[in-house]
C-alpha cells in the first residue's frame, strides 16, 4: 500500500518535470511556444499522506509541496491571476479579485474591472 501510494506521489511531479523540460526545449528547437502538462497539488498530496502513514518526519511536507513544479507553477498563476490588475486600472487588486466595484468618479470610467462601466476611452 505505502509503495503504490509513493509511486503515485511521485508520478505527477515526474511527469510535470519531464514535460517542462521537454516543452522549453521543443519551444527553443522550433522558436514556437510549447505546453507542458502541468496537473498541481495531487502529487504533494499523495507524498504526504505516504510521510504521515509511513511515520516519516513532518519537516519534509514542506519539500514535497516546494519541489513539484506543477504545483509552483500554479500558485504563481494564482498570484498573478488574483492579486494584480491591468496597467493603469484605478481598482486595487483585492476588488478586482473578487469583483468588486470601487467609488465611482471621473477616474473609473473606463475601469477593465468593471464590467458595468462603459467609456473604454478615459484612463
Amino acid at each position: 500500500m505505502l509503495n503504490n501510494l509513493l509511486a503515485a506521489g511521485l508520478l505527477f511531479p515526474v511527469v510535470a518535470a519531464l514535460s517542462l523540460v521537454a516543452a522549453v526545449w521543443t519551444s527553443h528547437q522550433t522558436g514556437r511556444n510549447c505546453s507542458a502538462i502541468l496537473i498541481p497539488v495531487v502529487g504533494p498530496l499523495l507524498l504526504t499522506c505516504w510521510i504521515v502513514a509511513a511515520g516519516h518526519s513532518w519537516l519534509w511536507i514542506p519539500v514535497v509541496w516546494i519541489a513539484d513544479p506543477a504545483t509552483l507553477f500554479a500558485g504563481a498563476a494564482a498570484y498573478r491571476i488574483l492579486f494584480t490588475v491591468p496597467p493603469g486600472s484605478t481598482c486595487s487588486a483585492a476588488d478586482a479579485a473578487v469583483g468588486e466595484r470601487h467609488a465611482e468618479d471621473d477616474r473609473t470610467a473606463g475601469c477593465e474591472c468593471c464590467p458595468e462601466s462603459t467609456d473604454r476611452t478615459a484612463p
